[in-house]
């Protein structure tokens, strides 16, 4: 069954109110987010299968200009300090979320499909957001490298990517989020998360104008 097509642009209300459009940013500082694209998310989305290859060009052109790349995974676990609220577990769906994103299942892994180099971090979170405290080292990598800038990509819009988005800003970044290398679930999901992303949040762009950025003359 083929997937519906995610719509990659938001209202004309919504674009008329969007707070940020970054004109030039500094490369050298600048991160290229891949979010949870782990085999136990995209089994079920087949929008990856348009989104992979959107997310290497990105990384691989952001690479080329001094930029760092950044692999999120969703991951579970028992450790107290690491580990959703035992509440969450009784939670059918969380539960199953919390036993499937185990290190040890394949469903945590990368997608193989993903162009990843021995020089990219590869970082596991905790929670939805990888910024909020306690989820994940990220704000701590990402500050040893200066990182003032964050362009964001993975699964799914509406929640990992949206959470670490709002919570990027929040901590000071400048946020790209790249409407056509996010994805959700359905259509709809998928445009609720760049509209309320573009409202306050961060510059949404496609992946053609996200390139055409790092590839600006300085």
């Amino acid at each position: 069954m083929q997937a519906a097509a995610h719509p990659n642009s938001t209202p004309d209300w919504a674009q008329a109110r969007a707070l940020f459009d970054f004109q030039q940013i500094d490369l050298a500082r600048t991160a290229l987010l891949v979010i949870d694209l782990q085999n136990g998310f995209i089994e079920p989305a087949t929008s990856a299968d348009a989104i992979i290859p959107r997310v290497n060009r990105l990384a691989k052109a952001l690479r080329s200009v001094g930029g760092t790349v950044a692999y999120l995974r969703h991951t579970g676990s028992d450790d107290p300090a690491l580990s959703v609220p035992a509440w969450q577990k009784d939670i059918p769906a969380l539960a199953r979320l919390d036993r499937r994103m185990r290190p040890e299942r394949t469903e945590h892994r990368l997608d193989s499909r993903l162009d990843v180099q021995a020089d990219d971090l590869i970082v596991d979170k905790y929670r939805y957001s990888a910024f909020i405290a306690g989820s994940s080292t990220l704000h701590d990598e990402l500050r040893d490298r200066k990182i003032e800038n964050v362009i964001i990509t993975g699964a799914f819009t509406n929640f990992c990517c949206e959470s670490s988005g709002r919570d990027a800003l929040m901590l000071g970044y400048r946020v790209i989020f790249v409407s056509d290398a996010t994805m959700a679930r359905t259509p709809q999901e998928h445009q609720m998360g760049l509209t309320a992303m573009q409202l306050a949040f961060a510059d949404v762009r496609n992946t053609e104008s996200t390139a055409a950025l790092i590839a600006k003359p300085r």
